[in-house]
């Protein structure tokens, strides 16, 4: 009796530990309300197919907001998913041409297009994702 009780304490124990390790939980939640006004000229190119533009303000280190080929909006935080704390490497570069984000890091490319890795050998965590409401023609919601 005493055993299969330690046992299943083990196994409890074990399982809280691997949730603590969850990959999700390396980058920080904080509430997310953030409006991008499409009329504005420093938003002017998420008009455009594969455009994009950051909110350095917002997020953790900063949002990007990506206008994807099948026309939706999309945004992702800035940081490096598979790193374990926010280190100054940690901000994510856009490669614009690439339509990439790139890790200084560890040398991992995302896309931008889904917000997985490119290379999925290297790195299985994708980009922190954050929902994107269109409110109206030229105004977007972002939150999360």
């Amino acid at each position: 009796m005493i055993r299969s009780q330690f046992i299943a304490l083990l196994f409890i124990f074990t399982l809280m530990l691997h949730m603590g390790c969850n990959e999700d939980q390396k980058i920080p939640d904080i509430s997310v309300e953030e409006y991008v006004y499409l009329s504005s000229a420093k938003y002017e190119s998420l008009k455009y197919i594969g455009g994009y533009a950051v909110i350095e303000d917002a997020g953790v280190r900063g949002i990007l907001v990506y206008y994807s080929a099948s026309g939706v909006y999309k945004a992702y935080e800035m940081i490096c998913p598979q790193i374990s704390d926010i280190k100054p490497c940690s901000l994510l570069e856009p490669q614009p041409v690439q339509q990439q984000l790139k890790c200084p890091c560890d040398e991992t490319f995302f896309s931008m297009e889904t917000g997985f890795p490119i290379d999925t050998k290297k790195n299985t965590t994708p980009l922190k994702t954050y929902k994107i409401q269109k409110v109206n023609e030229v105004t977007l919601l972002i939150t999360n």
